[in-house]
């Protein structure tokens, strides 16, 4: 089934680069929760976190990458299992 284009991975990847330079946590939580809902962890952390986290890192330093890193962490939960409520 094709994605909306918003919720795209490159449109995610911005989402959570904007929520974390904006200090937006709506914005970041929804990006993340939406990535790992369409991708599944695996492919979200590839193909969203990942690239999200080197944007951030290159562009507005190490302490904002933090900050969006522990922000994923958060949703992956303990161990790094991420378990959909919609499951």
């Amino acid at each position: 089934m094709p994605v909306d284009p918003e919720f795209g991975r490159p449109a995610l990847v911005e989402r959570i680069v904007r929520g974390t330079t904006e200090s937006d946590r709506v914005r970041l939580h929804g990006a993340i929760v939406a990535a790992l809902e369409l991708y599944g962890r695996d492919d979200a952390l590839r193909e969203v976190f990942t690239p999200a986290l080197r944007q951030i890192r290159r562009e507005h330093g190490r302490a904002a990458r933090d900050r969006a890193s522990a922000a994923i962490r958060d949703q992956l939960g303990p161990g790094g299992g991420y378990h959909s409520p919609s499951s």
